[in-house]
């Protein structure tokens, strides 16, 4: 009888376990409507459609002629969070330069971004990176990023029609982020 009892024990609580697997099951999310009259965050949106993963366009300005030193990225205790490997710089990473003293990234500029004392042929031509603490040491005290806004479409697109920023930048900057602004330049 015992053995009876253990059995019918033993069923339920598969049963019972099975039960709770099935209803644990992924559910199926569904984004809600998003009405076309309603503000969009500047990553959701492209002229022409969604970014789809692209980093959108950034143009900054900086204090005199720096525009030439490798940029760095600091987090928000100050320490170093990302810096270029002297091999990744190239040609293809100096910033463009454009109308009314701006510059168009392709390093990836951010709020937190600042300027080294390093050129760009400098830093390129070291056999290897310089410590974290080295690189601490040498952000300018003079240069610094003035102003950064992020444009509605990816860089790629940015890169090959400077024209079309030219005349974001010309005409104020419409339907662009502006991520910080000095108002004296």
């Amino acid at each position: 009888m015992d053995k009876t009892i253990m059995k019918i024990f033993d069923t339920a609580l598969l049963g019972i376990a099975s039960l709770g697997l099935v209803s644990c099951g992924a559910t199926r999310l569904q984004a809600p409507a998003v009405s076309s009259d309603e503000p969009r965050k500047m990553d959701e949106v492209l002229i022409g459609g969604p970014v789809r993963g692209l980093p959108p366009a950034v143009v900054y300005r900086v204090d005199g002629s720096c525009a030439d030193l490798v940029p760095v990225t600091l987090g928000a205790d100050g320490a170093l969070v990302s810096y270029p490997a002297p091999g990744d710089l190239s040609d293809t990473q100096r910033p463009l330069p454009l109308v009314g003293g701006w510059y168009l990234d392709r390093r990836g500029i951010t709020d937190n971004s600042v300027l080294t004392t390093y050129t760009y042929s400098e830093y390129a031509s070291m056999p290897s990176a310089p410590s974290p603490s080295e690189l601490l040491r040498h952000i300018s005290r003079e240069c610094r990023i003035t102003s950064i806004v992020q444009l509605p479409f990816a860089v790629s697109e940015a890169i090959a029609d400077t024209v079309r920023v030219n005349n974001l930048i010309k005409d104020g900057f419409p339907g662009c982020e502006i991520v910080r602004m000095d108002r004296g330049k």
